[in-house]
């Protein structure tokens, strides 16, 4: 099965053996481990969508906003605003609920909240 690894991810194993990645981001693991890379944020690459491999390659790349029209934040879900701080650096404390997330994105790109 062939898989996208999530935002920053440039390495995996399974059972001690590494898994090459292909120049698009995507590794190839056998079905019967698929729910493992799953569990860890891997997505089937029919389910997948947006960040190319060199922005989840290069941590310190810049993280981008989608553009929806509105400020872009609101359309993040929670796994990609975590995502989105930690690749700016900025470390928050759980518990933390969505809109406390979106006011720290908000802050971390010195835009007003709300």
């Amino acid at each position: 099965m062939k898989l996208k690894a999530p935002f920053s991810c440039c390495a995996a194993s399974h059972n001690g053996r590494a898994i090459p990645f292909a120049e698009d981001g995507t590794i190839d693991v056998d079905d019967k481990v698929a729910p493992v890379f799953v569990a860890h944020g891997f997505t089937p690459v029919e389910l997948s969508q947006g960040t190319d491999a060199a922005e989840r390659r290069h941590p310190s790349a810049e993280p981008s906003i989608p553009d929806t029209g509105t400020d872009g934040i609101d359309a993040l879900s929670r796994k990609e605003l975590f995502a989105f701080l930690r690749a700016k650096g900025v470390s928050v404390s759980l518990p933390i609920t969505n809109n406390e997330l979106r006011a720290a994105v908000r802050q971390s790109l010195g835009k007003q909240s709300g």
